[in-house]
């Protein structure tokens, strides 16, 4: 195996292992506890302290540092802070994706009230003269599709839809506008269903939120334990 250059003291050695970065367990501790402290720099490291201080009663046995203690603490935290970075990766992908679903949701609410549910509104707007004529009169629209110049001749009057003694006009009219608020209906339901659909992934979204906090603030504390570790470490071999 070629030999490499010590991360830490600089020397030249034969590493035993492909992924070895330093010549001894002494230069990792070094190495490993400066770069901790370059990564941690805007951390308080007396609040650091504070935490790490009350678990550090059973390192000293009769007075003297157990090293491979401290190792195996060391490896121990870091499988944990590992575990924790592909928690809290986890979790920000799911956080990603309920907002992508969120923002589809969203697009189509839009459409719907600012296109099928407008346009129905609009219909509903109009006087029942306005409306026969331009959407029920059969006999009209079917000549104005033809091209009849005379097509006109087929609209109604007010007069015609108001007359008592022929209320067919009436009915077509009412049942007409029976059926614009039943879809209406249909429609209020959709945006309804979705926007509980939307509320539903906000409150999963801030669950997420606070997990993350939680992983985080674990995050921190064995960051904290690791170095603090690595420091006691690095004071053996010093």
């Amino acid at each position: 195996m070629n030999n490499k250059t010590c991360l830490n003291c600089g020397e030249s050695f034969t590493p035993k292992r492909s992924d070895a970065v330093c010549c001894s367990d002494k230069c990792r501790a070094a190495y490993n506890y400066k770069k901790k402290q370059r990564k941690n720099n805007k951390m308080d490291l007396h609040q650091m302290d504070n935490i790490a201080q009350q678990l550090e009663n059973d390192v000293v046995i009769e007075g003297v540092l157990d090293t491979q203690y401290l190792i195996a603490k060391c490896n121990e935290c870091e499988t944990k802070l590992e575990a924790i970075n592909a928690q809290i990766e986890q979790l920000e992908a799911d956080k990603s994706k309920l907002s992508a679903q969120i923002l589809v949701i969203e697009g189509e609410l839009l459409s719907i009230e600012s296109g099928d549910k407008a346009k129905l509104m609009k219909l509903m707007s109009l006087s029942d003269l306005v409306l026969y004529n331009n959407y029920i009169n059969s006999a009209y629209l079917t000549e104005k599709k033809k091209g009849n110049e005379f097509a006109y001749n087929r609209l109604k009057s007010e007069l015609d839809i108001a007359n008592k003694f022929n209320p067919t006009l009436r009915v077509e009219i009412d049942d007409y506008r029976n059926r614009i608020k039943d879809v209406i209906q249909k429609h209020d339901l959709e945006i309804a269903n979705k926007q509980l659909l939307i509320t539903t992934f906000q409150n999963q979204i801030e669950d997420i939120c606070a997990k993350i906090k939680e992983l985080q603030n674990q995050l921190r504390f064995y960051e904290a334990r690791v170095l603090k570790y690595e420091a006691l470490l690095l004071s053996v071999y010093l």
